[in-house]
């Protein structure tokens, strides 16, 4: 699948992968974590794309797809993501994918030797349905 033009869409073993056609290098990677037990319900949404194609609109794009994957072919009931307080541009792909701010975890990350709160972002599945339409 092609998405806005600069990057592919590929299934890895290590799970979907977006490529840039020019490096042929790993520009993006996104992924699913099912929780267990109690949290069976749940799964944790990761990503990661390269600075270059920041702004571009790809990463909403790829957690829609992944939602969208999440939700039409399983019973989750809510997809979660953690981000740095200090990751706006995340933040911000989170929002416009549908997901609200569910709470923050003070003090819960330590990167380069300083403190950073985590914020929680939520989906659940009426919500996606809802903003899908």
């Amino acid at each position: 699948m092609l998405l806005n033009g600069s990057a592919t869409f590929e299934s890895t073993k290590s799970g979907p992968s977006w490529r840039s056609p020019a490096t042929k290098s790993s520009s993006a990677n996104i992924g699913l974590y099912q929780q267990e037990d109690v949290y069976r319900c749940s799964t944790e949404l990761g990503y990661w794309l390269a600075e270059d194609f920041w702004g571009q609109g790809i990463a909403t794009a790829a957690v829609n797809v992944m939602s969208e994957l999440a939700f039409s072919r399983s019973d989750l009931v809510r997809i979660f993501a953690c981000v740095f307080e200090n990751n706006i541009g995340s933040c911000r792909v989170l929002e416009k994918a549908g997901f609200v701010l569910e709470g923050v975890h003070r003090r819960a990350v330590l990167k380069d030797g300083c403190f950073l709160w985590e914020k929680v972002y939520g989906l659940l599945r009426e919500e996606w349905q809802e903003h899908r339409s």
